[in-house]
């Protein structure tokens, strides 16, 4: 499977967990401890799917989901539509965890 997830997670327990399930899965899987380290990894890691904390340090989920409606040119915002806040599951790249 060449779906690529990023997991934010500032627990690194949790994501390295994480982590490890999804690439026992096939998939290939970054990590960010936050918000801020992972935005850089949008364009460079290019991830299918994000799993991303809402309670961050710093720049919290919410914060972080402004930033990627923000991205010009994602196509895949555009056609897939990202989670609105307090949405648990969104249809299209984002899902958030409580």
């Amino acid at each position: 499977m060449d779906a690529r997830v990023l997991v934010v997670e500032d627990v690194n327990e949790l994501a390295e967990l994480m982590a490890l399930y999804l690439s026992r899965e096939g998939f290939t899987v970054q990590t960010a401890e936050s918000a801020e380290l992972a935005l850089p990894l949008l364009a460079s890691f290019d991830p299918d799917l994000v799993l991303l904390d809402i309670n961050l340090p710093g720049m919290d989920g919410f914060a972080f989901l402004e930033k990627i409606h923000a991205i010009p040119g994602d196509h895949r915002a555009a056609q897939n539509g990202f989670g609105s806040p307090g949405d648990t599951q969104s249809s299209g790249s984002v899902l958030l965890r409580r």
